[in-house]
């Protein structure tokens, strides 16, 4: 990443993660339970606040709601606390040159009311798409989402969510080709044309 508006909030993000982290594992150590970040990382792929509570209550060293795991939860708030609003996320992208979109609606597990109504919000701040076609959207989702973007002016997309060999999506992904589920190329073209669009009016 060569973006220097990126650079500095990923840079702090990074500086922030590192030291929730580290106040979870010295919480957790205070609780008598020993978890260095290389086990961690070996077990979760990954060393997140997340990941750290998943590992601990998996191996019952802690349990719900005792002191430790509230600890855990109320670090994890602060993370959460730090992140950039949808509204600040979208007009980050648009700093970059690019284009916002709204990943997986369907994940978000929220009612077809709400997504609306979120939709239109996101829309209102700068949305410019949505995701449309994904390894968990039936063909049913992918029609209503596409009938969401038209009726409001969004792009669509599509992806396969992959996130290395082995990960969760596989048997969908695999799914979606036996269907005959592709993502159209025309889908690029389009956010092509609008970054074109976007580029002439600076």
């Amino acid at each position: 990443i060569k973006n220097p508006i990126l650079l500095e909030l990923f840079g702090k993000l990074a500086k922030r993660k590192n030291r929730l982290i580290t106040k979870a594992l010295k919480n957790v150590r205070h609780a008598g339970v020993e978890v260095t970040p290389l086990e961690l990382l070996r077990a979760e792929k990954s060393i997140t606040i997340v990941k750290l509570r998943k590992y601990l209550l998996e191996r019952k060293l802690i349990k719900i709601n005792d002191a430790t795991d509230s600890s855990l939860v109320q670090i994890l708030d602060e993370w959460k606390h730090s992140l950039p609003t949808s509204q600040e996320c979208i007009s980050i992208i648009h700093q970059c040159g690019g284009l916002a979109f709204l990943a997986h609606p369907k994940l978000l597990h929220k009612s077809d009311l709400e997504l609306q109504i979120m939709l239109k919000q996101l829309k209102a701040w700068g949305l410019d798409g949505i995701e449309v076609i994904h390894p968990m959207h039936s063909l049913e989702d992918i029609e209503k989402f596409k009938q969401w973007g038209t009726q409001m002016g969004l792009l669509y997309s599509g992806g396969s969510d992959y996130h290395g060999y082995g990960d969760h999506y596989e048997v969908e992904r695999r799914k979606m080709q036996e269907k005959g589920i592709f993502i159209p190329y025309s889908y690029i073209v389009n956010m092509k044309s609008v970054l074109e669009c976007n580029n002439e009016r600076k």
